[in-house]
């Protein structure tokens, strides 16, 4: 079995990994079964429970309510959804398209409900009023059990899709989620679906839009001819390099549930011979076109596609003996210093989803398996022992100087940015002699964890404009380009203007800041 089918295929109908989140969240809590169990009768929970069957939830062996799994965020101390949600966006990886509903659904509200939902949130979201993730929630939810639903006017289906999609691009934690499984549902409906997707090709044709991979990389989910097309037509003729990487990767997916007609094979399986051959494309690109090529079984991923690229791709799972032992060691090294760092009782074992998860999180050619698997793990307990474990690492200039390793290293760090991360970050920002891509990336994630205020950020963001002024070069470019979008997510709009009005700066990042200053005050609402 593919090492991704453990966490994202068919496993996750099988509910394994819903119950390995739901016991590594419950163990550090109640150590066992039956003490958790004399807790559960209440709150939202009015069922049946005993030892055995919270066992057999947390085994895959029996499947776990909605309800069941809102009561583990009741007594656990998770925000609302914090569960619910997460599980219902990863596990729409192992779906066959948008049109097959969430992992998790909340019971169905009554049609006069329902309607009453549809006639408050429609037109809620077709104003400028706030919209909190759960009415999103809710509202899609409604949308989705309505497959006739007529709009008037038309045109307030592209309201709400493009609402809908900006927001999630800005949005984070559970308010992302939410949003995300709520676009997903309306990629899956009937009539929205024609919306939706169109809402994604035209924002993904704006050279300005912030946020490219997951504007493009979301119609991995539709089987939709026009989705097909507007992602043949981003790897063929793309806005940028990020549109067609994104585009790319959304083919992962669909080429493994069967979306494209041959035709379409045809010419994704051309285009990819021309990147995996270095014709054409960075280097990542090549990487991935070479994944993608042996997905069709229509080429073989060459070595020297497949090599870590200058721009710092993740090398992909495939690889040379010696590669494979080597990532083998260093995936015991990382899971054997979590185990070490857990309470009694508490440790992680021979957890094969813990492993599978590091493994893609360090070594998956597919972004979305990288980016979901830091997702999973930032869920669990798991998650700041294995960031301290890769900080000790990253301390290694043997694994600094391996651009690839050490770009996915810095990248999962982003699961629990604490101080001693930070720190760390801080410093490989402006570290002499560092590969670009691991650059890049700690100015990325470091802007990611520093929340509403950019002061940790601010020494950095001076430093690469130092640098910018002085060469020209194009990582400092990057790394600017990075400061801006953690600048636009804290919300600073001071500093968002001095970039804008800097004619010293590059265009990418003056441009960057005129995009998120554009941004309406209600797009922002990230309840």
């Amino acid at each position: 079995m593919d090492v991704a089918d453990l966490i994202f295929g068919p496993r996750w109908s099988n509910r394994n990994a819903l119950g390995w989140l739901l016991r590594v969240n419950r163990l550090p809590h109640y150590g066992s079964a039956a003490a958790f169990c004399r807790q559960f009768g209440g709150g939202c929970w009015s069922g049946p429970v005993s030892p055995s069957m919270i066992s057999r939830w947390e085994t895959g062996r029996i499947a776990v309510p909605y309800l069941a799994v809102r009561r583990y965020e009741e007594l656990l101390g998770i925000p609302p959804g914090g569960l619910t949600s997460l599980v219902n966006a990863l596990g729409r990886y192992a779906m066959v398209d948008a049109s097959v509903p969430s992992v998790l659904r909340a019971p169905a509200p009554g049609v006069d409900t329902r309607r009453a939902t549809l006639d408050t949130l429609v037109e809620k979201a077709c104003s400028r009023d706030r919209m909190s993730g759960d009415e999103w929630d809710r509202l899609t939810t409604a949308i989705s059990l309505t497959p006739d639903l007529l709009l008037v006017p038309s045109s307030c289906w592209r309201t709400v899709t493009d609402r809908l999609l900006m927001e999630m691009l800005v949005a984070t934690d559970i308010g992302w989620t939410q949003r995300f499984e709520g676009f997903h549902r309306l990629l899956g409906h009937p009539v929205g679906a024609r919306h939706a997707i169109a809402s994604c090709a035209d924002l993904a044709r704006d050279p300005t839009n912030q946020a490219p991979f997951e504007t493009v990389s979301m119609l991995d989910a539709s089987r939709h001819p026009e989705a097909n097309a507007h992602l043949l037509r981003e790897i063929t003729e793309p806005t940028s390099g990020a549109t067609r990487y994104a585009a790319l990767t959304a083919c992962v997916r669909k080429i493994r549930h069967g979306h494209f007609g041959p035709e379409e094979r045809r010419r994704l399986a051309a285009q990819c011979r021309r990147l995996a051959t270095g014709a054409s494309g960075p280097g990542d690109a090549a990487v991935l076109a070479a994944h993608l090529l042996a997905e069709m079984g229509t080429g073989r991923a060459s070595p020297a596609a497949l090599a870590t690229s200058g721009r710092g791709a993740v090398r992909p799972a495939a690889g040379t003996a010696p590669a494979a032992a080597a990532r083998a060691v260093l995936c015991r090294r990382l899971i054997g210093a979590v185990v070490n760092r857990m309470p009694d009782g508490q440790g992680a074992g021979e957890d094969g989803m813990l492993r599978a998860a590091v493994e893609e999180l360090l070594f998956s050619p597919v972004a979305d398996r990288r980016f979901q698997a830091m997702w999973m793990l930032r869920s669990t307990p798991y998650g700041a022992h294995l960031c301290a474990a890769l900080r000790t690492e990253l301390r290694s200039p043997a694994v600094r100087a391996e651009a690839g390793l050490a770009t996915a290293m810095v990248s999962a760090l982003g699961m629990n940015a604490g101080p001693a991360e930070r720190a760390l970050l801080s410093e490989v920002a402006v570290a002499a002699g560092a590969a670009d891509s691991v650059v890049v990336a700690a100015v990325g994630v470091l802007g990611d964890s520093v929340g509403r205020s950019s002061g940790e950020l601010a020494p950095v963001l001076a430093f690469h404009v130092s640098r910018w002024l002085d060469s020209g070069a194009p990582v400092h470019r990057a790394a600017l380009d990075r400061a801006v979008f953690a600048l636009g997510m804290a919300t600073e709009e001071p500093a968002l203007r001095r970039v804008r009005d800097d004619p010293r700066l590059p265009a990418s990042s003056r441009d960057a800041a005129r995009w998120w200053l554009n941004l309406p005050d209600f797009v922002r609402s990230n309840g």
